[in-house]
């Protein structure tokens, strides 16, 4: 993924970021100043990153445009902030729809944002991290192209979590030996709870921050389960809009929270490119571990 584009600088308009100071290389401290993250946490410490549109919408659900490009409008700035977010995660969690949606894509800080590839190396170097995050694939089914180029490049790993259904039918299929394969019972109406998602992310990777990019069915698993801490949220400023029995999708699909069991968060910071405005907020208070 490439930008003509050069990024812009981000500015703070508000901050009560919690966590460590991120090491940044000095041409990415210079576009995003003073940049905290978890890093020393003892449990599993889960961040979401979106782009939207002021109605709602995060992906326009129409053949040549999906994904988030078309929400931010490929916006450079954008497409950097998700390279320093994937640059320190350990692992970055993706459903099986998000990748039918962007079948080229790679989950890693340098395809995102090329410019910067040596950047976010040195960035996860001086994070101590020396292999590449853990790219996991959440698919219930299991009905996946294994030909596609995310399991095709050895030196990022790779793997799939789906029920034991899905196994058998991706087990017909040739696995490279750099990709794991887990399985786990789903639950009552077949999907993969968040728990069971962590739990073998845990055991297959180094580290404990984890990030997931979507969809916005997976985000309500975390969400509903309370194990989502922070989401990133890339507010555009264009209306995409909404027709009777539209199939644009929303942040989060899946489940109704509001009026019953509403999900407040706390504003943990904002910063403005041009007209669009990045909100970060936090779903759940901890204890400092």
């Amino acid at each position: 993924m490439s930008t003509d584009k050069r990024p812009e600088t981000f500015v703070p308009l508000y901050s009560q970021e919690r966590g460590d100071k991120l090491p940044l290389p000095a041409s990415l401290a210079a576009l995003l100043g003073d940049f905290r993250l978890p890093l020393k946490t003892q449990s599993p410490y889960v961040i979401g990153n979106f782009a939207s549109t002021i109605d709602g919408v995060v992906s326009l659900n129409e053949q040549g445009h999906t994904g988030g490009g078309p929400i931010s409008g490929f916006l450079a700035s954008d497409h950097v902030l998700m390279g320093v977010l994937r640059a320190a995660a350990d692992a970055i969690i993706v459903g099986a729809g998000t990748l039918r949606d962007e079948p080229g894509h790679r989950w890693t800080a340098e395809y995102i944002y090329p410019a910067f590839a040596q950047e976010y190396r040195d960035l996860r170097l001086a994070l101590g991290k020396t292999i590449p995050p853990l790219t996991v694939l959440v698919s219930a089914s299991g009905h996946i192209d294994l030909n596609q180029g995310l399991f095709q490049r050895r030196e990022v790993p790779v793997l799939i979590i789906t029920t034991p259904e899905g196994e058998k039918r991706v087990r017909t299929k040739k696995i490279p030996s750099w990709v794991q394969l887990a399985s786990v019972q789903p639950q009552q109406g077949g999907n993969i709870s968040a728990q069971n998602i962590l739990t073998l992310v845990e055991q297959a990777c180094h580290g404990q921050l984890f990030l997931t990019e979507g969809g916005p069915q997976l985000l309500n698993a975390f969400l509903s389960e309370g194990q989502l801490d922070e989401l990133f949220l890339t507010l555009a400023p264009q209306l995409a809009g909404h027709i009777h029995n539209d199939q644009r999708p929303a942040v989060v699909m899946g489940a109704h929270f509001a009026p019953d069991r509403p999900l407040w968060s706390t504003l943990q910071s904002v910063r403005l490119v041009g007209s669009h405005l990045f909100l970060r907020y936090a779903f759940r208070e901890r204890e400092r571990e």
